[in-house]
């Protein structure tokens, strides 16, 4: 099931409204994501329209500290995808490395270049829970990037919530064959 960070979504007057999981102290499904913004129906999910999120997924390591995991993966050589370090006050210098940024080398025609963030949660939170916890976050930032990634018909709440296809997964896939090629 989709756990999302982040939604940007239009209302009925193409006003936008942004909704983060920080406001509600947990990530958003579609199991739970009425039950959070309680301002909306299922009912109006079909005529709301998404454009960008942030798509998350947790990872837990036991085998060796999320911090070693992203050394090992910055200095990987992709073929199509580069690295950069993710610090706490974004990609600025001056904030604590915790994660590593992996982004499309290059674009095709139209299309819309690739973000993820891959961060120590335990070192953004501090909270004992997030232990060997790598955070994956997805960043979509275009109607077309979401129905494209999403494998959805339209830009609705609705479809957006209730996708079958998990992104992080299938760019996994396509980082890891671009190692192994």
């Amino acid at each position: 099931m989709l756990q999302f960070d982040r939604l940007k979504f239009l209302d009925t007057n193409g006003k936008p409204i942004e909704v983060r999981s920080k406001q509600f102290g947990e990530l958003f499904t579609k199991d739970n994501f009425f039950k959070c913004f309680s301002k909306l129906s299922l009912d109006q999910s079909h005529e709301l329209k998404v454009c960008s999120m942030d798509i998350t997924k947790d990872v837990y390591l036991d085998r060796w500290p999320v911090n070693e995991f992203l050394g090992l993966l910055f200095k990987t050589p992709f073929h199509s995808f580069q690295t950069e370090l993710y610090t706490t006050r974004g990609n600025s210098k001056e904030g604590k490395r915790t994660g590593i940024v992996i982004r499309s080398k290059f674009r095709k025609s139209g299309g819309s270049s690739v973000r993820l963030t891959l961060y120590d949660k335990y070192e953004e939170t501090k909270e004992e829970r997030y232990k060997g916890v790598l955070r994956l976050e997805l960043k979509l930032t275009t109607f077309k990037s979401i129905r494209q990634k999403l494998n959805i018909p339209t830009n609705t709440l609705f479809e957006v919530l209730h996708s079958q296809t998990d992104p992080i997964e299938n760019l996994l896939t396509t980082i890891h064959n671009s190692i192994m090629n």
